[in-house]
């Protein structure tokens, strides 16, 4: 077996580098902001309690799994409704180091095909590649049930296909000298997944791209009141399997989660602090290679900018949804690490937010960046 790169110094310099440069970008931007923002503009605002902005994650491997999300406070009076409509596009490509060696070494630039399967089949490797761009529509409605309970359902709509970014994306690299990571190695603008990963295998060289129904989530969020200067909120969910398995839309098993959060005043404005888990069911894309239990956790802060108007910074640690041994794709098996900023409007019952999400570590198991906007709409109670 032969590793490259993946372990190498020269490697792990390239995504260093990224990070630091992505990150940078992001966390300039949300300075600037608090620069713009005079003093004066911030007196008077209490401390927001919203909530983080409902982003999604748009790793392919996670859509098809129960997503604990961004923890949601219990408000509003008893009986009144709320509708949350999330729209996110993502684009992820990633690829093992013997797949990269294989197209650098067929010399062309083109899509796999089923030669180029058979050629990775004959080394007796495990390998991927994946290039996908995933469009999500996430509708949840959440009823205020009583002072402490509040219960929500959510419903996924993905729509997966090749896209029309991948030029942009090779410009954004080529202009400030980055890697492609292989981008120029394959065919733009197409929806192709093979991978082998201890014994299990998926070959979607031509997988039909559309738009599909998720599996849907059930859940009850609980106000645990104020404990130690902090307030504290239970979240548990389910998701039943109802949609066969289909690659970045369904695992065709149903997964469980429970989530503990808490959040107090900080510097003028509120941070949130989460931790949960998944036990995910089997997987009928990856029976072998799959994580039983996913933990992950998250740090949120956000602030009022005055009118209406509030900041906010997430950043989400969770673990991958593969378990993979094999050095060729122990990438896929890292945990991630996602850092989203965004902006946050409230119109009188109506909620306006928009956040971007960049990976900032492990670019090899996560979406390479993901936008997102997101209303909320409330209802009063009859």
């Amino acid at each position: 077996m032969r590793v490259r790169r993946s372990l190498y110094p020269s490697f792990n310099v390239r995504c260093i580098e990224s990070s630091i440069v992505n990150a940078s970008q992001l966390l300039g931007a949300a300075w600037l902001i608090f620069l713009a923002i005079p003093e004066a503009a911030m007196a008077g605002f209490e401390s927001p309690e919203s909530g983080p902005i409902p982003v999604a994650n748009l790793t392919p491997f996670v859509q098809t799994r129960l997503e604990p999300g961004v923890p949601r406070p219990v408000r509003g009076r008893i009986g009144e409704w709320s509708l949350d409509m999330t729209l996110s596009y993502g684009n992820t490509f990633i690829m093992s180091d013997n797949v990269r060696d294989h197209l650098e070494q067929r010399g062309e630039r083109r899509a796999l095909d089923a030669d180029d399967v058979a050629a990775l089949d004959a080394t007796g490797e495990d390998y991927y590649f994946l290039d996908a761009n995933v469009a999500r529509a996430s509708l949840e409605a959440t009823v205020r049930a009583s002072r402490r309970f509040t219960g929500f359902i959510r419903v996924p709509v993905i729509h997966r296909g090749g896209g029309r970014v991948d030029s942009l994306i090779e410009g954004f690299h080529d202009a400030f000298g980055f890697d492609t990571a292989g981008r120029d190695l394959v065919a733009r603008d197409r929806l192709q997944g093979v991978a082998r990963l201890g014994g299990d295998q998926v070959t979607q060289l031509e997988p039909r791209t559309g738009t599909y129904l998720g599996d849907p989530v059930l859940g009850l969020r609980h106000d645990s009141g104020h404990w130690l200067g902090w307030d504290w909120l239970w979240t548990a969910a389910v998701k039943p399997s109802l949609r066969p398995a289909r690659i970045v839309v369904a695992s065709g098993a149903s997964d469980a989660s429970l989530q503990l959060a808490a959040h107090r005043p900080l510097a003028g404005g509120r941070l949130w602090l989460a931790v949960d888990n998944v036990w995910a069911g089997g997987s009928n894309l990856f029976p072998a290679a799959h994580r039983s239990r996913i933990p992950g956790i998250q740090a949120i802060y956000e602030r009022s900018l005055g009118s209406g108007t509030e900041l906010l910074l997430q950043a989400i640690v969770t673990a991958s949804t593969i378990d993979a041994d094999s050095e060729l794709v122990s990438s896929l098996a890292r945990h991630e690490y996602q850092f989203t900023v965004g902006l946050r409007r409230e119109l009188r019952q109506t909620i306006v937010a928009m956040a971007m999400t960049e990976n900032i570590a492990n670019f090899d198991n996560s979406s390479d960046i993901g936008l997102h906007i997101s209303v909320t709409r409330r209802m009063s109670a009859p």
